[in-house]
């Protein structure tokens, strides 16, 4: 590529090519960071359109356009003949999982996070208390929960396992929440209590409306986070609720594994998580920024 090239390129996208030698090695810098983030994701997806033979034979990096196979993707649906599991109905159990825990979990940590803002007794041990269920291993609760849920009769239920989520998705919520909301001004509070509000309008009036790209924010990650569970997955579900990470693992066994329907079930597990980010973009860097402070 000629210099006249380069330049013309460098300057479309608004540097100039020998003049700003730091811009391009920022430039290359990102690029080799979303190389390193995307080839995984690539790689994947090139799993996903191969077969057994291929993938053992000739693992090639690059994918050929006139031979992509979506065989695997059709195999992962159900059809009469095939012994795979329905992975629509693993997507569906999912989103009604995540949703609900989603729901769940932002429903009850804007009024907590609220709640310690105002500073309620004992808030700072019950605000590290509730931190350190998030720290905690998740194989920890498994015999417990199971115990619990037993005795509630929610085994193998959608709403048992969105519940059961609450222990590691609220904390998460109420540490996001409460740094949103701590750093809304408390003049905007005191203006509602002399116009003869009270705590809750100012939760529904003030907190709420100003908070809503952090809530977006923690809503996506929370969705994310059950989406993506598995560990309690293995106890409290049966069949009919059998969630997406299940289906994947279902791929890996004693026998053997089958890589590429695992990336198949991989790369469609990504889509609803895509779509949803795609939905609250444009509140994500509005609410990871809400709190910063200008030097």
């Amino acid at each position: 590529m000629s210099t006249e090239r380069l330049e013309s390129l460098a300057k479309r996208f608004g540097f100039h090519f020998l003049e700003n030698p730091r811009q391009i090695l920022v430039v290359l810098g990102i690029g080799l960071v979303l190389l390193w983030i995307l080839l995984p994701v690539y790689w994947t997806l090139a799993i996903s359109m191969r077969t057994t033979e291929e993938i053992f034979g000739s693992p090639d990096l690059l994918l050929n356009p006139a031979s992509l196979n979506f065989e695997n993707y059709r195999i992962l649906w159900p059809v009469e003949d095939q012994q795979v599991a329905n992975f629509s109905r693993f997507i569906v159990n999912s989103a009604i999982i995540a949703t609900l825990n989603a729901v769940l979990t932002t429903v009850l940590a804007v009024p907590a996070a609220y709640a310690f803002r105002l500073g309620v007794g004992y808030s700072k041990h019950i605000f590290f208390w509730i931190l350190t269920n998030r720290m905690a291993p998740p194989a920890a609760f498994l015999l417990p929960m199971f115990l619990l849920t037993s005795e509630l009769n929610i085994i193998g239920t959608h709403w048992g396992l969105a519940i059961v989520y609450l222990i590691f998705n609220l904390p998460l919520a109420i540490w996001l929440v409460y740094g949103i909301i701590k750093a809304i001004p408390e003049e905007i509070d005191e203006a509602v209590y002399v116009d003869g509000g009270n705590d809750f309008t100012v939760l529904k009036e003030v907190i709420v409306p100003l908070s809503k790209p952090g809530i977006a924010v923690s809503f996506l990650l929370v969705w994310l986070f059950a989406w993506n569970h598995y560990a309690f997955t293995l106890m409290l579900s049966d069949d009919s609720t059998m969630t997406i990470t299940q289906g994947i693992a279902q791929f890996f066994t004693t026998v053997g594994t089958s890589w590429n329907l695992m990336a198949a079930g991989t790369m469609l597990s990504m889509l609803p998580g895509l779509v949803l980010a795609a939905i609250v973009q444009k509140h994500i860097v509005t609410g990871l920024t809400f709190g910063a402070v200008k030097a």
